[in-house]
């Protein structure tokens, strides 16, 4: 019997998809069967049961067989060196003859690489209708909020391009109103996610490339929109930060809100908690004064409360709610706490 009917499913009437196949014939008795096909030429690279030499493994097989993804991403990082050399087309064509190449149902983190640079390769090339097709791609294989972050804040650069090139008023205005909304909620998400990581590079770089950049396009699209209520919120937001307590004293207002006393507490008005409430705990948020108090504890266990809504104006409701709601609704993140403290 040959391999290929060796390793039909069908033909041993067993399920078909990739999971059932790989159940039936492990990687290794796969690659043996399929070296024993090659014939007397692999001899010499060959042990005395006719598989293939631990060398030839290492050095020919795994590159090419198990760790096909290697490949993948030396294609995507050829695309961006030619993106950012100016050669857009080339870097669109490469990524399209590479997302081809992949299965459809592996690679996913590769193809939601190739997809993003394409959009990128496609941006460069002011084919926007394009650009935003891949995008969408890659967003169909996030499985994190921080993909989708990283994915959407790319859209809304794209979008933010073609209003400078429309022809329009009315189209111009409509392409930076969806830049804008894709922004705003990829801003509030990235400085939700930035408190997550512990303190070192992954936070500095999700920072440098990520959060930074999306504040700085959410600034610019309120002051090019002429929308000076929103850069009053926005400017209230990037003053606000982590609630300095993790379970503040508060109290219900008329509107529902939970409403700390007297505002936001200052740094030097934080109350340091007793020395033996903190001993034998390991509460899994602390408030950002408490950060420094846990020496012991490590970093990456170390989680800080949601801040908490901020009030500018008596009377109206808190800065930026409309789109906290929408980006918690459509990330699944919690952006602020249900505690509503007034900025006066």
């Amino acid at each position: 019997m040959s391999a290929s009917a060796q390793l039909s499913p069908s033909a041993s009437g067993a399920a078909s998809g990739p999971d059932a196949a790989a159940a039936l014939h492990p990687r290794g008795q796969v690659i043996a069967q399929a070296w024993l096909d090659l014939g007397a030429g692999v001899a010499p690279l060959s042990n005395g049961s006719g598989r293939p030499l631990v060398r030839t493994l290492k050095l020919i097989l795994d590159p090419l067989v198990i760790r096909p993804t290697r490949l993948a991403a030396s294609r995507t990082g050829l695309a961006s060196v030619l993106l950012q050399s100016g050669r857009a087309g080339a870097a669109a064509k490469t990524l399209r003859t590479l997302l081809a190449e992949f299965d459809q149902d592996a690679a996913v983190h590769e193809r939601l690489e190739a997809y993003a640079f394409l959009g990128d390769a496609e941006s460069a090339r002011h084919r926007y209708p394009a650009a935003d097709e891949a995008y969408r791609a890659a967003l169909e294989l996030t499985r994190s909020a921080a993909d989708r972050c990283r994915v959407n804040l790319r859209r809304a650069e794209m979008h933010a391009e073609w209003a400078a090139m429309s022809y329009t008023p009315r189209s111009r205005i409509q392409r930076l109103e969806k830049a804008r909304d894709l922004a705003i909620p990829v801003l509030l998400v990235t400085e939700a996610l930035r408190d997550g990581f512990a303190p070192g590079s992954t936070r500095e770089r999700w920072t440098l490339q990520v959060a930074a950049p999306a504040r700085e396009l959410a600034f610019r699209l309120a002051r090019t929109l002429g929308d000076t209520a929103l850069l009053f919120e926005l400017v209230e937001n990037a003053a606000a930060s982590v609630t300095l307590q993790s379970s503040p004293s508060a109290s219900a207002g008329s509107d529902g809100a939970h409403h700390a006393p007297g505002g936001a507490l200052l740094p030097f008005e934080a109350q340091p908690a007793p020395l033996e409430d903190l001993q034998g705990s390991e509460p899994e948020e602390l408030p950002a004064a408490a950060a420094g108090l846990l020496g012991a504890a490590s970093p990456s266990s170390v989680r800080f409360a949601p801040p908490p809504r901020v009030r500018a104006i008596p009377g109206a409701a808190p800065v930026l709610d409309t789109w906290i709601r929408a980006a918690e609704a459509e990330y699944g993140v919690a952006v602020r706490s249900d505690t509503v403290v007034d900025a006066w």
